[in-house]
């Protein structure tokens, strides 16, 4: 028997060392670039995810290397995934792609320069 897409999505966020919602917000991001608050505005509203949990994954995800934007007493920068967030999102649309769910999982991750929102 084969795992459905969300049992995928966690088997890989857990080869990677990352939970599934710092994969989640990986994949939404992509390779736009938008300001956090509207970033966690945007997934609060569509995952239903407090925004106290997206915050904490954001700034886990900031302090692995993988995202970058501006804290509080921080110049303005756009919420952007890093040089490692990158590879790492290329490594999540690969392992997608060979999967056997890849037309499904694969509308779910943003090309490049598409914004989620």
């Amino acid at each position: 028997m084969h795992a459905g897409p969300y049992e995928y999505s966690r088997a890989h966020a857990k080869a990677l060392g990352i939970s599934d919602k710092s994969m989640l917000i990986i994949s939404e991001l992509g390779y736009t670039e938008t300001t956090a608050s509207n970033f966690v505005e945007y997934l609060s509203g569509k995952y239903g995810m407090s925004k106290s949990t997206i915050w904490y994954n954001l700034k886990k995800l900031k302090r692995s290397g993988m995202l970058d934007f501006a804290e509080k007493n921080e110049e303005y920068k756009l919420l952007s995934l890093t040089r490692k967030g990158k590879e790492e999102l290329r490594q999540l649309m690969l392992a997608v792609r060979n999967s056997k769910y890849s037309a499904t999982l694969m509308l779910q991750i943003p090309r490049e320069g598409a914004a989620p929102f």
